[in-house]
């Protein structure tokens, strides 16, 4: 067999093995494990001639086709969470960034065990005309809605409720522990609510619905864990005051909104 076909063979078959689930198993895979696999895939690049893309590449490559596909499907279970989100941001912006990599989860501060319970100094109020009884959390107004929707109602019911309005995002432990009061002040007895936050169709990539960086995590010990595939969406307040749990998007609960100003 001629060298050039070879390599071929050689670079196709190596890649199947490589892309057959990739989006399953990379994400579980430690920086140690990734750059032991990718010398084994550069030795065989030097034994057989073939030029193979990076692990990264290959990843980056089968995430955003995975994505455009779920997109494309109305009857993917998950379709109707990419229909939050801004068409163009969702294929220039969030399958490049938010899929690409696993630097937002590898590089967010992880809080888990410093949640502060409510210091019961609420945030002072919102300080823009007509929004006066949100809160001012940070550099955005948030408010508190009594009334139980599952994750997309929700979010749709915050867009109505205030320009460009969205279920909350979290960027700090205080914001967290703002989020928190409100949510204790209001309901006590019931407080777990739906915060902004997604995952990417089973990829353990993790994104916020009003498109900013995930730079900052409160989950409950052990999770998310993505009980039997079907908890894609981010509430707090389970188990644990100010702790972050995966539940499933079709679970009725209240929520916060939230806008930038």
């Amino acid at each position: 067999m001629p060298a050039k076909i070879l390599s071929n063979v050689y670079r196709s078959t190596i890649e199947s093995i490589l892309t057959s689930s990739i989006t399953v198993w990379y994400g579980n895979c430690t920086t140690q494990d990734r750059k032991a696999l990718q010398r084994v895939i550069k030795s065989a690049q030097s034994i057989s001639g073939a030029a193979f893309p990076l692990l990264q590449d290959t990843y980056n490559t089968r995430v955003i086709r995975r994505a455009h596909n779920i997109i494309k499907d109305r009857t993917h279970p998950q379709h109707h969470l990419f229909t939050l989100l801004p068409s163009d941001k969702l294929r220039e912006d969030i399958t490049t960034q938010a899929l690409d990599t696993k630097r937002h989860m590898d590089r967010a501060v992880d809080h888990t065990h410093h949640v502060r319970r409510c210091s019961m100094k609420m945030p002072r109020s919102c300080d823009v005309k007509r929004y006066e009884d949100w809160y001012k959390v940070g550099t955005s107004c948030v408010m508190y809605f009594n009334e139980t929707l599952n994750f997309t109602d929700a979010e749709f019911r915050c867009r109505k409720e205030a320009p460009g309005g969205h279920l909350a995002s979290v960027h700090s432990r205080r914001a967290n522990n703002d989020l928190n009061c409100i949510v204790f002040k209001y309901n006590k007895k019931s407080p777990r609510i739906w915060l902004g936050g997604f995952e990417l169709f089973n990829s353990r990539k993790w994104v916020w619905i009003d498109d900013s960086n995930w730079d900052f995590q409160a989950w409950v010990p052990g999770e998310p864990n993505n009980h039997f595939n079907k908890e894609d969406c981010l509430e707090m307040n389970w188990k644990e005051k100010g702790k972050w749990n995966d539940d499933r998007c079709l679970k009725k609960k209240n929520f916060l909104c939230s806008f930038t100003y």
